[in-house]
């Protein structure tokens, strides 16, 4: 796939989608413990299984930090792209 420039309605809408997926997973996790927490389902599957459920949650909690710190980032590159392009009559 051949690659093109960027612009900086790109980065916004990356940002955006960014943002979505933040959302996403914590709805997703939010979720999983209602229902996890609901049901009377305690034998070694399930403790496995919650085990496993459990482990996910910190390099979730890191990949949504490094998402967030992400999003300031590309919404002030669209400024600065905006301000060079209009700078240099593009």
């Amino acid at each position: 796939m051949a690659k093109s420039l960027v612009t900086p309605s790109d980065l916004r809408q990356f940002a955006t989608i960014l943002q979505k997926n933040i959302d996403d997973f914590n709805a997703m996790e939010r979720d999983m413990n209602v229902k996890l927490n609901s049901y009377d389902w305690n034998d070694a599957v399930a403790v496995r299984f919650k085990n496993n459920f459990e482990a996910t949650k910190p390099p979730l909690n890191e990949l949504r930090h490094k998402m967030s710190e992400f999003i300031p980032y590309l919404n002030q590159k669209a400024i600065e792209l905006e301000d060079y392009l209009k700078n240099a009559g593009g």
